[in-house]
């Protein structure tokens, strides 16, 4: 696999809820200080599912060592849009040609 750089996007796994409206999802991303969770445009995901597992597009903010920062879309109800994770926990967005 490639390795993210600023400025790519990466699909990170999550957690997925019916949300408030039909185009909006409740996105749950465990992380080492904890689950993000935050409401999301099924835009965003890679499988516009429901209920279930899946992934989520998120902009890599800064890359280090064997850590990425991403900023993940939508509104958290509790905590910052920015979360810490593994290299090996994600993998690239590829655009088509």
């Amino acid at each position: 696999m490639a390795t993210p750089k600023t400025g790519s996007f990466v699909w990170i796994s999550c957690k997925v809820k019916p949300g408030p409206f039909s185009n909006e999802r409740v996105v749950r991303v465990d992380t080492p200080n904890g689950p993000w969770v935050g409401f999301v445009n099924v835009r965003y995901l890679k499988e516009p599912i429901e209920n279930g597992e899946t992934e989520i597009q998120a902009r890599v903010i800064s890359a280090n060592g064997k850590t990425i920062e991403v900023s993940l879309p939508g509104h958290s109800v509790a905590s910052s849009r920015v979360i810490r994770k593994d290299k090996t926990q994600v993998s690239l967005v590829t655009v088509p040609a």
